[in-house]
């Protein structure tokens, strides 16, 4: 066999290669998209009882569940940021979360109170180092004027003052967190 045709099969061989990663890689992509985009939804978050019978439940009585504007605020909305490299952390660290699910941690409603405080501390903790990022994202253009005389008072000053949202607005999302028996 010539040189010729050695190098037309080594090509053709290597062009097969090449072939089967792009298509495998592509696939790969999609699927790891698709994952991404699944575990986002608040039918995901509310999958297990947990989150439904709790911290779902608990969001229920929110603005950011039913106000004026009819907007409706989803888990991921608040609980994951926006920018890929901190959404994969988050996903990486929600791993700990699902964990816990399966250890039965708080599969019921004393257990989860009793948790409730920690787990609120740690989002807390989240949006305080991120200058409460997510919170921006939607309210980036807040209207003042729309705003009682008291609240367009303090957003005035705190926006002037370097704070962040999660300092004033804490139980937001879920109400006050309940002390643990």
């Amino acid at each position: 066999m010539s040189w010729l045709a050695k190098s037309a099969r080594l090509i053709w061989r290597h062009a097969g290669v090449l072939s089967i990663g792009v298509f495998s890689g592509a696939i790969m992509t999609i699927g790891f998209h698709w994952s991404l985009e699944v575990t986002s939804t608040e039918s995901f978050c509310i999958s297990c009882h947990e989150m439904r019978d709790n911290a779902f439940a608990l969001s229920q009585s929110t603005t950011h569940f039913s106000n004026r504007t009819g907007i409706h605020v989803t888990c991921a909305d608040c609980h994951e940021p926006r920018g890929f490299t901190a959404r994969i952390a988050r996903k990486i660290e929600a791993a700990r979360e699902v964990y816990h699910t399966l250890l039965g941690t708080i599969d019921s409603p004393e257990k989860y109170a009793q948790r409730q405080p920690l787990m609120a501390q740690r989002v807390r903790t989240r949006l305080l180092n991120s200058d409460s990022a997510v919170c921006r994202s939607c309210h980036q253009n807040m209207n003042l004027s729309q705003q009682s005389a008291l609240a367009r008072s303090v957003h005035s000053k705190t926006m002037n003052t370097g704070s962040t949202c999660i300092q004033c607005h804490q139980d937001v999302g879920h109400g006050k967190p309940t002390l643990g028996d």
